[in-house]
C-alpha cells in the first residue's frame, strides 16, 4: 500500500522564463505566427481579448505540420543558472517540486 507523505512545503515554478533563461513560449509564437502575435498584442493591450483568448488564436493559427519544429525550437533553450543545484537541495530537503505549467503538447491539443 502506497502512502503519502504530508509535506509543510512544496515549491511550485512556472517552466517558462523561470526554468529557462528566456520566455520560450513567447518566442516561440513570436517565431511561427508573427503577425497573430502583433494582432494579439495590440487587442490585449486594449483590453479587447483576455489572455487566454489571445494565446488560444495564436496557438490555433499555426498548422500543425510545424509542431516537429516548434518541440525542436523549444527543446534546445538554455537552463536558468542555478536551477540543478535548486533541484538537488529540494531533494536533499525532501521538499516536492511541481512545475506549474500547460506546455505546448496540452495547448495544442
Amino acid at each position: 500500500m502506497k502512502t503519502e507523505k504530508n509535506h509543510t512545503r512544496v515549491v511550485f515554478c512556472d517552466f517558462d522564463g523561470t526554468i529557462t533563461k528566456q520566455e520560450t513560449f513567447v518566442a516561440m509564437l513570436n517565431r511561427f505566427a508573427p503577425e497573430k502575435m502583433k494582432e494579439f498584442g495590440k487587442k490585449l493591450f486594449q483590453k479587447k481579448i483576455t489572455l487566454r483568448e489571445g494565446v488560444r488564436g495564436v496557438v490555433e493559427s499555426i498548422p500543425s505540420c510545424h509542431y516537429r519544429d516548434m518541440t525542436e525550437f523549444i527543446n534546445d533553450k538554455e537552463i536558468r543558472e542555478g536551477f540543478e543545484e535548486l533541484l538537488v537541495f529540494l531533494k536533499d530537503a525532501d521538499m516536492p517540486f511541481i512545475i506549474i505549467s500547460g506546455g505546448l503538447k496540452d495547448s495544442v491539443e
